[in-house]
């Protein structure tokens, strides 16, 4: 959290990489545990808990700092949409867990650790380097904190830095280890390589009926055909009703109206005027003037003014810049004094121009389509007690499909994995694995129960069924030959390149001489890399040969294609200096230390829930989203 807060002291926009520590922080497997009773609070570990308007808090902290290619903030209802509110929650499970673990062994921070930290924040100091208690209030708000909030913050990432040490105190890396690891990763390499086709070498017989017989023995399991049944599927969703969905342009125009600002406009430009004084005195002194709007020959001190008219990149500095283009700044309102480029700067704010809207025209049928299938759910569902009714009087489902308006499909020679009979896939039947099943579970001519979700509907008739069979001889020779040729070609190839390997190596034949006398051109590598750099696009397949061979002149095959064979020789092998392996065990010391910590304390944080009751209310958690979306 701290050194997210250090960011957001210089970046507004940094907001954003607290989100995804918060998707790091649910890799650590902070599972949902919904069970136990918490009164009103939403989850709970230890003696600490959060409640539904502490967590509100947080969410809505986290989605000002998160903002679109406009420029616009996140809603909340986009945020439970793409599972933003769960994530955050997960976080908060994390944070509760390792706090009341804390507290359990007494390693919690106290107040003067946290009072400590504050006070060394260089965002939080004036230009005499002493705490500054007004920016820091001030920084606070423009983030979202409140004290409380931003201290508890601190307590919980200091508490997870004391936590994550414990397993790391005692690791110590061996020399031996760090530098076998050093050298492994500083070892450069480089090669040349050409490609065999098949086109270059001679051309294969056909397969004799022995050939293909064989083949046909070898094969009989991906020969046998499967079951296949002929089925009438009647599919009854929400897109069916759309165009059932009443919408005039009056509907359209009004709901444009009511979310133009939150949804179709751009980030907005302000016309504001810039003060530079030398000391900082002098600018506090001027601040009621320039607030009276007082001429600049009135204004003691004043250096310079200017005025200027841009969006928020306009304002290089970043705290300056986060107070006049904050979303609750007013015109004519006050920003400053703040120390930019050796002048003391205060900014006044002009005129607040609307950034541009997305015109209606441009959006009008996306609304429609958004609205249709608001109306369409609602259909959707109103549809489903005439449905059952239908079902119950033994209706036909052509004869339900005719009073609902939607038609019956109709699909031949489909497999239990919903594949037909040119093992192509036949997406209606695909989308339900529990209707696939209740049809190859059914006899011919049974009609199947509804089953479906919130939103889709399927039955089903089995209107006949093909039992598995192998297919003669005759009747897939074609595909034998195929496959025959394919078999030989392949074999062949490696077979060639394979040989031309150990002609290289045993010096029978040049490298060069390989690859011309199969008209081959051979590449080289710019320069030599490293199993972790990549100075050059090279296929992965190739740097993992290159890497396993024995050293230079080592030569190596490998499939390129289903037609090439690539041929690689090994060309040079280079260590590291020695001037250069100090450094580069160091480097190797930190990260096995930083890996192994890290893998001690996803074990040690496994220990730590086991320890730790979570207790989470499921009501809350339902309540809090319903008010967030209250059509869930």
């Amino acid at each position: 959290m701290l050194t997210i807060m250090r960011q957001l002291l210089r970046s507004k926009a940094a907001g954003f990489l607290f989100v995804i520590l918060i998707v790091s922080m649910a890799a650590w497997g902070v599972t949902d545990v919904f069970g136990g009773s918490l009164a009103n609070k939403m989850i709970s570990a230890g003696d600490r808990s959060v409640s539904s308007e502490q967590f509100d808090a947080t969410v809505e902290r986290q989605l000002r700092l998160m903002t679109d290619d406009r420029g616009r903030s996140m809603l909340k209802e986009q945020a439970l949409e793409q599972g933003v509110i769960d994530q955050l929650l997960q976080s908060q499970q994390f944070s509760l867990a390792l706090s009341a673990y804390g507290d359990r062994i007494g390693i919690t921070v106290t107040d003067d650790n946290i009072k400590d930290q504050i006070l060394s924040m260089d965002g939080f100091l004036d230009s005499t380097g002493l705490f500054d208690p007004a920016r820091y209030d001030q920084i606070l708000r423009d983030n979202g904190y409140t004290p409380s909030t931003f201290e508890a913050a601190i307590e919980s990432e200091l508490t997870e830095l004391r936590l994550r040490q414990l397993p790391a105190a005692a690791l110590f890396v061996p020399d031996t280890l760090a530098e076998t690891t050093a050298l492994y990763s500083a070892e450069a390499r480089s090669a040349e390589w050409f490609l065999l086709n098949q086109s270059q070498l001679p051309a294969l017989p056909d397969p004799t009926n022995a050939d293909l017989e064989t083949l046909y023995n070898e094969a009989e399991a991906s020969l046998l055909e499967p079951e296949r049944r002929d089925i009438s599927l009647l599919k009854i969703g929400v897109d069916d009703f759309t165009t059932q969905a009443d919408i005039d342009d009056a509907d359209i125009r009004s709901f444009y109206d009511a979310y133009k600002r939150e949804r179709y406009v751009g980030p907005d430009t302000r016309a504001y005027t810039i003060y530079n004084f030398e000391t900082e005195d002098l600018a506090r002194a001027a601040l009621g003037q320039i607030a009276g709007g007082a001429a600049d020959a009135e204004i003691a001190g004043l250096s310079l003014s200017s005025e200027v008219t841009g969006r928020a990149e306009s304002i290089a500095n970043e705290r300056l810049q986060s107070q006049v283009f904050s979303p609750g700044a007013l015109e004519q309102s006050i920003h400053g004094p703040v120390l930019d480029n050796g002048s003391w700067v205060i900014v006044r704010i002009e005129r607040i121009i609307e950034g541009e809207a997305v015109p209606y025209d441009d959006v009008r049928e996306a609304i429609a389509d958004e609205l249709a299938r608001e109306i369409a759910v609602d259909l959707f569902y109103e549809s489903l007690p005439r449905l059952d009714d239908l079902i119950g009087t033994g209706a036909s489902l052509e004869a339900i499909g005719q009073d609902l308006g939607i038609p019956v499909l109709m699909y031949s020679q489909i497999d239990q994995r919903g594949l037909n009979a040119r093992s192509q896939p036949v997406t209606a039947m695909q989308e339900s694995q529990e209707l696939l099943d209740i049809v190859f579970a059914s006899s011919e001519g049974t009609t199947t129960e509804r089953v479906g979700d919130d939103e889709v509907i399927w039955m089903a008739r089995i209107d006949a069924i093909t039992p598995e069979r192998m297919p003669p001889l005759e009747e897939v020779r074609d595909v034998l030959v195929t496959a025959w040729t394919q078999e030989q070609a392949s074999n062949q190839i490696l077979t060639k390149a394979n040989e031309l390997a150990v002609q290289i190596e045993t010096g029978d034949i040049s490298f060069t001489e390989a690859a011309t006398s199969f008209d081959a051109g051979i590449s080289q590598m710019a320069t030599a890399r490293t199993r972790t750099t990549a100075q050059e696009i090279l296929p992965p397949a190739l740097v993992a040969e290159l890497f396993e061979a024995d050293g230079v002149g080592s030569v190596t095959t490998l499939q390129a294609s289903n037609a090439d064979i690539l041929v690689m020789r090994v060309t040079a092998v280079e260590t590291p200096a020695s001037e250069d392996l100090d450094a580069l065990l160091q480097q190797a010391k930190a990260s096995l230390q930083e890996q192994v910590a890290n893998d001690l304390f996803e074990a040690y944080f496994t220990s730590i829930q086991s320890e730790v009751e979570f207790q989470v209310n499921p009501a809350a958690i339902e309540a809090y989203k319903q008010s967030i979306t209250p059509s869930l």
